[in-house]
């Protein structure tokens, strides 16, 4: 049986993880609640154990399908962009934009935005150059009216 967490491959390859596991107040049977981690980011239930049931096609995010063809994954899986580490362990505003002064490949989308998603700010559509500039730009910002060391 899935738990919380555990991430699997639906029918049509996408990679999913399971949000939660619930009981159906009904019938108390078990429903697995998880999330399409590509596309639309739906959000799904599958009724009973997802590993012995086949699925109905989903014609809508509010469908109710189980995934077929399930295999657990660990939940991190290669490793972590040195960078992006470097960013997040950052204490100090000063530090972060050093950070970012010293990265060398800015043409990472997925670097860009697991930094834009650490400050808590939209991505944007702009060039990396442009997107980068944002991001000191809000570091410093949030400095002068928040003080130099980070909320955590």
């Amino acid at each position: 049986m899935l738990k919380q967490g555990d991430r699997f491959t639906g029918k049509n390859g996408e990679l999913c993880q399971v949000v939660a596991v619930a009981t159906d107040l009904k019938d108390n049977s078990t429903r697995i609640v998880y999330q399409e981690l590509s596309g639309s980011f739906g959000f799904f239930i599958a009724s009973g154990d997802p590993v012995q049931e086949s699925a109905p096609e989903k014609t809508t995010q509010e469908s109710f399908s189980a995934p077929q063809d399930v295999e657990t994954h660990e939940i991190f899986e290669g490793e972590v962009n040195p960078d992006l580490l470097a960013f997040l362990e950052a204490d100090t505003v000063d530090q972060k934009l050093e950070v970012l002064y010293g990265i060398k490949n800015t043409e990472d989308e997925k670097l860009l935005t697991a930094i834009e998603a650490s400050l808590d700010i939209t991505s944007s559509e702009g060039s990396p150059e442009d997107r980068i500039a944002f991001i000191r730009q809000t570091l410093k910002t949030r400095a002068k009216f928040e003080g130099n060391r980070l909320r955590g």
